[in-house]
């Protein structure tokens, strides 16, 4: 990592020979523009930690990266991305597009247990994909096998 650079795109004076230590952020341009897309309506980055999530938002920010919630994906072809955010299509011009999948559960087999009169239990990224959590897989796992 570069320091002067990380002090410098923050606006820290590391030589702390200014008042508080603050200058001015200067952050180095971007050399591509980027566009960041999510199905959630929520705000963007919600679900990172407390602690630190303020800063990548601040980093996207500072980089002019335009950030659009509520998407859905129609279809990527040659020239870019079709996308619908609360029904108005649109198209985003794009040379590189990367695509962070996120989970979905998938519970055909725990419908069709229900269906044939089965009581099954749901449990760890089957039961809350949006937060998987080894731990609570794991005691969720260990609670049902100590219940039957």
């Amino acid at each position: 990592m570069d320091t002067d650079l990380f002090l410098k795109e923050w606006g820290i004076d590391g030589t702390n020979s200014v008042r508080g230590g603050l200058l001015k952020p200067n952050p180095h341009a971007s050399p591509r523009q980027i566009t960041m897309l999510q199905r959630s309506e929520t705000k963007v980055g919600k679900d990172l930690g407390k602690t630190t999530g303020w800063i990548h938002r601040a980093s996207l920010k500072m980089k002019k990266v335009t950030m659009l919630k509520g998407v859905s994906y129609d279809r990527i072809d040659e020239n870019g991305i079709h996308i619908t955010i609360k029904d108005q299509t649109q198209f985003i011009e794009a040379d590189t597009i990367i695509i962070c999948a996120g989970q979905v559960s998938v519970n055909l087999l725990h419908e069709e247990l229900i269906a044939l009169g089965k009581t099954p239990t749901l449990i760890g990224g089957g039961k809350l994909v949006k937060k998987i959590d080894a731990q609570r897989a794991i005691r969720e796992g260990s609670e049902l096998g100590a219940n039957i």
